[in-house]
This record gives C-alpha cells, structure tokens and sequence, in this order.
C-alpha cells in the first residue's frame, strides 16, 4: 500500500472474474492496490472502524475474510461451510457479522458470527427462499431481503417478521442511512428509504439513479454518495449524489473484463 494511503478514505470493489478485490484511493478514483488470492469475491461490507468483510466462494461452501483500512493481507478469517456468502453487515453495536447465503440445491440462510468470530449461527425462515442482502439499523435490528421480499430480525430475537412494503420491490442492497432502513431495487434503479413500524414499511422517499440500468443489486452508500457498479457489464462504478439522485457526478471505468459484483468504502480512521 503507497505511503500515506491509510490516512484516506478507501473504496473497494469486488471483481467476481477477476478474483481480486481493487483498492482505490476516495473521491480520486486512483488504484492504489489489488487484493488477490480471492476465490470469486461476491460481497463486501464495511465497518466503522474502517475494517472490510470480502465474502468468497471456495468450493463447496464459502469463506469471509477481514482487512484492516488499508490492509494488505487479511487478519481474519471464518467459514461458511456448505453455503455461497454474498452480502454482509456489521451491527455497529455488538460487532456482530451478518452474511447473506444462498445454496444450489435449496433455501439459503442469514449466518450470524457473535462479535464477528468462531461459528455461525444459522437462521432460516420459510418468508425467504434467496437470501440476497442484510443491513443492520442504528439498533441492532437486522433487515434480510430477496426476490420482492424485506424482513426483520429484531435485535435478541429469532422470528422473522416480514415487513409489508408499500412501494418498490426489494431484492437489492440493503442498508441503514443513518435514519431510515433502504433497499435498492434490480427492477429499477433506485434506492427506498423506508420507516418501518411494527410490520409496516412505508416508503419515505426514492433515489432515482440514472444511467444504471434495469440490473441495479449490489451498492453502498455513505453519507452523502451512493456508489452503484453500473454498465453493460458492470465494469465502472458510478457516483451519485444521495439522495438527491438523478445522474452521476462522477464514473470510475475498471476495464472491460472487470465485472464488479459488490462495492463499499473504508473511512479512515481519523474520519470516525
């Protein structure tokens, strides 16, 4: 990593072809390192500390690796036997890790690693067949989305509340902005932020992000920007204003055979 690197802001951007994770300096969009070594890296979430989780596929099952901010080789590990990891979210309470799973002969499930360590502990729930996206609100609730479908696993809890949204279609990113739960959405290309009470989840407010396209799942947005990996093949990654929206202010071009499956940012430490 190039002096001086981990006293900024990072982006990472996971190549599923090219099985490497890219570092790019933020908001400059330099390449500043490649993490390799990665079997077909399909997620990726951040923390605030800055810490990045890389899900993988290796074999049979798959694998999350840590990275400290700038880090170069990975200082944690942990299994996912028998299931494929794609999205992922640390409570920023407990330190708790959610992981997405999906299998090849069955229903996925929501792994749950306590304080992001040792073995999982594997949620299932008949609501969900897919398991595509996780994201952890302010206290500690965890929301799951798939194929039309946003649910809750309140904090300490077990059972699955499925929140009846009234507006959009989840199945893509979910996240917590800071006041409301948000999903994005692959038959549009927008983001929903939505006030939940109880089992209902009225939508508050759309991002409309044009120039995506109709195949938008994978995001991360912090704070003010919204990152989307966008065209024909998802070999750019594109900056959005959020949530304003409308079109981006900024498209970082990675290369033809890039194919970016999951994006998030790494804050410096002397930003939390």
């Amino acid at each position: 990593m190039p002096p001086g690197a981990k006293s900024g802001d990072l982006l990472y951007a996971a190549l599923g072809r090219a099985d490497e994770v890219d570092v790019f300096s933020f908001p400059q969009g330099k390449l500043i390192e490649t993490l390799t070594g990665l079997n077909y890296p399909s997620g990726l979430c951040s923390d605030g500390a800055g810490n990045v989780w890389v899900a993988t596929l290796y074999g049979n099952g798959g694998k999350m690796f840590e990275y400290a901010h700038g880090g170069t080789s990975p200082v944690k590990s942990l299994d996912d036997p028998s299931f494929y990891p794609s999205g992922c979210s640390v409570d920023p309470r407990s330190g708790d890790l959610a992981v997405t799973n999906n299998s090849f002969d069955g229903p996925g499930s929501l792994a749950i690693y306590q304080r992001a360590r040792g073995k999982a502990l594997l949620h299932y729930t008949p609501i969900l067949y897919d398991y595509d996206f996780c994201g952890y609100d302010n206290k500690g609730n965890l929301f799951v989305d798939g194929p039309g479908v946003l649910a809750e696993l309140t904090k300490g809890g077990n059972t699955f509340t499925t929140i009846n949204v009234d507006n959009g279609s989840p199945g893509g990113q979910v996240q917590w902005d800071g006041k409301y739960i948000t999903f994005a959405t692959s038959n549009s290309s927008a983001i929903y932020r939505v006030k939940v009470s109880g089992s209902v989840g009225t939508v508050v407010g759309v991002t409309y992000l044009s120039g995506v396209g109709t195949q938008m799942t994978s995001s991360w947005t912090q704070a003010a920007t919204s990152l989307v990996p966008t065209g024909k093949n998802s070999e750019r990654i594109g900056l959005w204003k959020y949530p304003a929206g409308g079109k981006p202010f900024a498209l970082l071009r990675l290369g033809k055979r890039s194919h970016v499956h999951a994006v998030t940012l790494s804050l410096a430490r002397n930003r939390v």
